[in-house]
């Protein structure tokens, strides 16, 4: 390049960094004038696509390569424009071409490989399997970094291979090997294709692993689930997953039992399968086994949904030091919710015991409680390595008991946490390189605790425990905070237990857990159902929400329901197949509503009472006041905190339709 064009060319290169495309351009054109040179048509085109005109940067690339027909760049960069078109016949043509004149360009030989790989059929396989070796014996080793080198290894070396990238592509999905090992290869394949990412759930980049052995253990193909808990590539889908194996018809039972037990699929392909390349028979075939809506367990991460309010003023209560009450029904997510909670404090110590769980040892005092939370405290200290071994041990005496019978003299448990809590936080204190980290104790269904009723007399020593909670966060000043859950707010709304003084009255900050409004619901029941192949129009979701009242475990339960009775993927689901499901799941799911009242029932007999009456017909607030000789407005406000019941226009109703049809038709007797 001579001198003045030199100097053309730097200017050039400073106005494309100004953004002064049009200044840049004049001044290549000017370059190209004055001495013609390959790279000035290289910088030249590139503008020219950069302002818009692909035509012309593949006409200055055709003219440059008539000055300068052994440039390899040339070749190269008006080849992957002529590709960017869809014109890959003449891309290929355009890379042999330049071949003739400079057989040895290993940049050529490889832009051909992985022009042939992307092409992608059995004979330009080939084809591109002799040029990525010519471009590797001439000394280019960064081929072997390019996912298209791995891809073409695959596809050659493997008839499976060939079959599994043929069938992907040919279904309309852009194929990515990812890694390659003796054992397997992942590739990830990514479709934008409504029918699978809508019909089927496969959004973002879809796991699949080919194995290149035939798998003889079970645990094998399990680890495919662990995979999908843990993403080790990038956009990964968490829900889907294809295994392809030479034969994968032995393990065809165990796959249906999984899909039918677990969130994610692990959709089997082989060579039969392969060869009949239908992948949406495929998929309707193994998606349509899993029943996504019926979880029954609390849930969090990605399969939790909306309550990011609820969840905002949890964070800000514990970031204040208040400690926080979370009420509402049985399954309208309030174990889900803390979960959730504890996913988003990862700085802090977030102990989970559920009194449930601990009632069903047959303890029932508040010194096993106390060893619990200290034991699980212990855990968390361990896991995040915030204290050497035998720091810990000596820190949280108590929590390194591994068995409650092991513990000499429990009654003096309180005293040992509180020892355990003043020394964990002093040392947490004493190390600068740690954060400000908080205790926050999360208790889950606390009517097992607290003396509601008769038939529960409560834990042992719970008044000194709530006592307990309530001076150590004033001590801490709110660095030890509880957060509860329970039916209702009566832990803190009851001024005395028995004779004895309430040490938590008005102390919690309450949290009504309300249903999910209407467009989380829609939310959750289509994501849920995209998995699955199942779609919901919009009238279908409309009526969902009305009839299980945005309560998420009712509407999973009545879609799971709906779903069940059509065994074929994709699946459009109409108003008109809502209501035909409707009396059959009030008739065939009435567990649902007596698992969700039982808590009523069981502690809250006067808000239970008032529930059949509403349904009845009774609905004005002086007329139910005559079915109790006790006030009832607490049991009502309850009811409406639940959001079970609604006051509209001066009368009371049963916002849950499917649950005011259950309570007509079983509690009632009476048919609509």
């Amino acid at each position: 390049m001579s001198p003045k064009a030199e100097r053309l060319y730097r200017q050039a290169e400073a106005a494309q960094q100004r953004n002064e495309l049009g200044v840049a351009r004049d001044l290549l054109d000017e370059a190209i004038q004055w001495a013609p040179h390959a790279d000035l048509y290289l910088a030249y085109a590139d503008v020219a696509e950069r302002l818009g005109s692909v035509e012309r940067a593949i006409s200055l690339l055709q003219g440059g390569i008539k000055r300068f027909p052994t440039s390899a760049p040339l070749y190269v960069s008006l080849a992957a424009l002529l590709a960017l078109r869809g014109r890959t016949d003449q891309a290929a043509a355009t890379l042999r071409r330049g071949l003739t004149h400079n057989s040895e360009a290993a940049t050529l030989h490889w832009a051909l490989a992985g022009l042939l790989v992307d092409i992608g059929d059995e004979r330009e396989f080939a084809a591109a399997a002799r040029h990525a070796k010519k471009a590797e014996l001439l000394g280019l080793a960064e081929v072997k970094e390019d996912p298209r080198y791995r891809t073409l290894w695959f596809v050659t070396g493997s008839k499976l291979g060939r079959q599994t990238v043929a069938c992907f592509r040919a279904a309309g999905f852009e194929v990515r090997v990812e890694r390659l090992t003796d054992e397997y290869a992942d590739l990830t394949v990514h479709t934008e294709q409504p029918a699978y990412t809508d019909g089927y759930g496969l959004g973002g980049r879809v796991l699949a692993r080919c194995f290149l052995r035939d798998v003889i253990d079970w645990a094998t193909l399990l680890q495919l689930a662990d995979v999908l808990a843990d993403p080790p590539y990038q956009e990964l889908n968490r829900d889907v997953v294809f295994a392809i194996l030479p034969d994968s018809s032995r393990w065809h039972n165990a796959l249906y039992r999984f899909i039918g037990d677990s969130h994610e699929a692990i959709v089997p392909l082989d060579h039969e399968t392969l060869e009949g390349a239908n992948l949406h028979q495929v998929l309707d075939r193994w998606l349509s086994r899993r029943n996504l809506f019926d979880d029954r367990f609390p849930v969090s991460g990605r399969h939790f949904y909306g309550r990011e309010l609820e969840l905002r003023q949890i964070r800000a209560n514990i970031d204040d030091g208040r400690h926080t009450g979370i009420y509402g029904l049985r399954k309208v997510g309030k174990t889900s919710l803390l979960y959730q909670l504890r996913g988003t404090r990862p700085l802090d110590l977030v102990v989970y015991v559920d009194l449930q769980e601990i009632r069903g040892t047959g303890q029932q005092d508040c010194a096993y409680l106390f060893w619990a939370i200290a034991r699980r405290l212990h855990q968390i200290v361990a896991e995040r390595q915030l204290l050497d071994k035998e720091q810990i041990d000596a820190t949280l005496q108590l929590g390194a008991v591994r068995t409650y019978s092991a513990i000499r003299q429990p009654q003096n448990n309180a005293l040992r946490f509180d020892e355990d809590l003043s020394r964990l936080l002093d040392a947490l204190d004493a190390d600068p390189t740690l954060p400000d980290i908080k205790v926050v104790i999360t208790i889950d269904e606390l009517e097992y605790m607290l003396p509601i009723s008769d038939a529960n007399p409560g834990f042992r020593g719970y008044a000194d425990f709530f006592a307990y909670l309530r001076g150590v966060g004033q001590r801490t000043r709110g660095r030890v905070v509880s957060v509860v859950t329970a039916a209702n707010p009566l832990v803190s709304e009851t001024p005395n237990w028995g004779s004895r003084e309430n040490p938590v009255f008005q102390f919690y900050q309450d949290v009504f857990l309300p249903p999910l409004d209407e467009d989380v619901c829609a939310e959750m029941v289509q994501q849920l159902g995209r998995g699955m192949g199942v779609s919901f129009d919009r009238d279908s979701l409309a009526l969902v929400y009305r009839e299980a009242g945005g309560h998420p475990y009712i509407t999973r339960q009545l879609c799971g329901h709906i779903v069940r009775g059509y065994d074929y993927r994709p699946l459009r689901i109409t108003r008109q197949i809502v209501e035909q499901s409707l009396e059959t799941f009030v008739r065939d799911k009435g567990a649902i509503f007596e698992e969700i009242l039982y808590r009523l029932e069981t502690h809250f007999p006067e808000e239970n009472e008032l529930l059949p009456f509403i349904a009845d017909g009774v609905v004005e607030p002086a007329a139910l006041a005559t079915l109790s000789d006790q006030p009832i407005e607490r049991a009502l406000r309850h009811l409406l905190g639940y959001q079970i019941v609604e006051y509209v226009g001066g009368e009371y109703r049963i916002k849950i339709r499917l649950l005011h049809r259950w309570l007509r038709r079983f509690r009632l007797g009476q048919t609509d």
